[in-house]
């Protein structure tokens, strides 16, 4: 989803819950476009928390066509305030007041860790991957940098105990993975709002830079999913969860990174 599309939502965000309508139908009818799966249908619509609210804030991770298949299924289900919310002319100015803004700067602390010796040791008798018998079947690993690392620490969440020693873990975890050649990018305490946002712009810078690999890394509480097919979930900082598949899912659902390795440390009690 555009930035501006996700601007005009968040800003127009209480008018929308006010108005909309038939959350269920209009999730069946994303479910049935693929524009959400099961398990989003239910988090959507479980009791705890603004289920119109949650649709809106995750419905802004959902890919590039998720906003017109947002407002097609509002205007099917005759939610036409709604849609004409979302699709009149206003919306123009959202996209001028961002086209000037750094999409890095505006979301990430971005730091690249300096280090004052080689962190990672290399051995000299290494082989250079462009000489390596291609049946071998490796990786193309020639980018300086070698990719993207997004680091996450979540370790102020509300109803839940401090996790100590997660600063000495930071430090490391930035310093590994920046001697391995990787622009850090680190985020600490996202809400369940902020995480959605963070997690797809990332996956822009990604696409964009067109790295060799990519790196996730999260330290955070969690806890066992509600069934097999969850994996696992973590807390955000204001007490609500995201599920690891989801995050998973953000990078293979459109094919972006096909033939590109894809690491997800998730550092989290099940």
């Amino acid at each position: 989803m555009e930035q501006y599309h996700r601007k005009l939502i968040n800003d127009c965000m209480p008018k929308l819950i006010c108005v909309t309508s038939t959350l269920e139908t209009i999730v069946d009818n994303l479910l049935e476009k693929n524009v959400i799966n099961e398990w989003m249908k239910d988090y959507i619509l479980e009791p705890q928390g603004d289920s119109v609210k949650k649709l809106y804030e995750l419905i802004q991770g959902r890919g590039p066509k998720a906003f017109t298949d947002l407002c097609g299924v509002l205007k099917k289900t005759n939610n036409i305030t709604a849609y004409n919310i979302l699709t009149s002319k206003t919306s123009e100015k959202y996209k001028q007041k961002l086209s000037s803004i750094e999409l890095l700067d505006t979301t990430f602390n971005n730091t690249i860790i300096e280090c004052d010796v080689p962190y990672v040791k290399i051995h000299p008798e290494r082989k250079q991957m462009k000489n390596a018998d291609p049946l071998i079947g490796i990786y193309p690993m020639n980018s300086n940098p070698k990719g993207h690392a997004l680091i996450l620490n979540i370790s102020d969440i509300k109803n839940n105990d401090d996790t100590t020693g997660i600063d000495v873990n930071m430090t490391n975890v930035n310093k590994l993975f920046k001697g391995l050649g990787y622009i850090i990018h680190t985020k600490a305490d996202v809400t369940e709002k902020n995480i959605i946002n963070v997690i797809d712009i990332f996956v822009d810078i990604c696409y964009k830079e067109k790295a060799n690999s990519i790196v996730v890394f999260i330290m955070c509480h969690g806890y066992t999913g509600k069934d097999s097919n969850r994996l696992s979930d973590i807390f955000t900082t204001d007490g609500f969860t995201i599920n690891t598949y989801w995050m998973i899912e953000q990078f293979t659902k459109n094919g972006w990174f096909t033939n590109i390795p894809k690491l997800f440390f998730i550092d989290a009690c099940r």
